[in-house]
């Protein structure tokens, strides 16, 4: 069996692609991807899952990591029938990542940023999540791949120190994990999460300036932003920050904050954008703007 060191020697050029680690495994998501869409495949599938894998299946990538994913979940079922979920994004910030550094997840959810750039030589990952659920998935995966470095990190991220609330509002996508509505009816996967400021987490687990923040947080990005000294030792080189136009009010403010900070945004391709219309994977890349050239790096 290959173990996790053997990462170091892989190709990322080649994309992130995942397969079953397993003969049946492998057999039932090769038929699955094969198969033309019919209505009720994703049904079938789910039953399959649930009757004979236990509701969980265990695969492995060709860049070397090992994952648990449920295909009851929304990326998790994105894994299993396409091979991969943001392969452009994680293409990004692998390359970003390349010559080492500290990336930080923001929004960790069970790890599929932070395996996949744990596993480059010289990369120090910090992993954060609101969600004790998505933590224990999370850990679950660490367990599957001990090579890595990382430090998971239990909270919310806030403006100031505070208590939230937080909600899982489908079943289906615990991606979905964000600050409860208090307003609207009660909603029984409601949990609370003590909130601390980026730049707190930062000052005690980062070991200099941040290479990269990859950030997916449902809309409150601006909260995260304003909890970090961006004219401190820890400033990010680059982020990459879901942004979903049906969903985030508050884009434009997250656009106008970072270009205020000196970042220009780009699409995860490279090309210069101006709002969250029309991007690949739904993520813009803000890198320094002081270089001329495409840089990963702020000088």
């Amino acid at each position: 069996m290959k173990h996790y060191s053997s990462v170091k020697t892989v190709n990322r050029e080649s994309g992130l692609l995942w397969h079953g680690d397993t003969l049946p495994t492998r057999l039932l998501l090769t038929s699955f991807r094969a198969i033309p869409y019919f209505r009720g495949k994703g049904l079938l599938f789910r039953w399959i899952t649930s009757l004979f894998f236990d509701k969980e299946l265990r695969l492995s990538s060709n860049w070397g990591m090992r994952l648990n994913i449920y295909p009851n979940d929304f990326i998790g079922h994105a894994i299993a029938f396409e091979g991969g979920y943001e392969p452009r994004s994680l293409a990004l910030a692998a390359r970003i990542m390349s010559n080492g550094g500290v990336f930080v997840d923001v929004g960790c959810n069970f790890g599929l940023y932070t395996l996949s750039m744990a596993g480059i030589p010289g990369v120090q990952c910090i992993a954060i999540d609101a969600s004790f659920v998505a933590l224990a998935k999370l850990n679950e995966n660490l367990k599957r791949n001990p090579g890595i470095n990382a430090a998971i990190v239990s909270c919310a991220l806030t403006t100031t120190n505070a208590v939230q609330c937080f909600e899982v509002p489908s079943q289906w996508n615990l991606g979905m994990t964000r600050v409860a509505d208090m307003e609207t009816q009660k909603n029984p996967s409601r949990f609370w999460a003590a909130g601390v400021p980026l730049q707190q987490v930062l000052a005690r687990l980062a070991p200099g300036r941040i290479r990269l923040l990859k950030i997916d947080v449902e809309g409150f990005e601006l909260s995260v932003f304003r909890g970090l000294d961006f004219e401190g030792p820890f400033r990010p080189d680059n982020l990459i920050v879901e942004c979903d136009p049906e969903g985030f009010r508050n884009a434009p403010a997250c656009f106008e904050f970072l270009i205020s900070k000196g970042y220009e945004a780009m699409s995860i391709e490279g090309k210069v954008v101006q709002d969250c219309r029309e991007l690949p994977e739904k993520n813009v890349w803000f890198r320094c703007a002081s270089n001329e050239q495409p840089s990963t790096k702020c000088e």
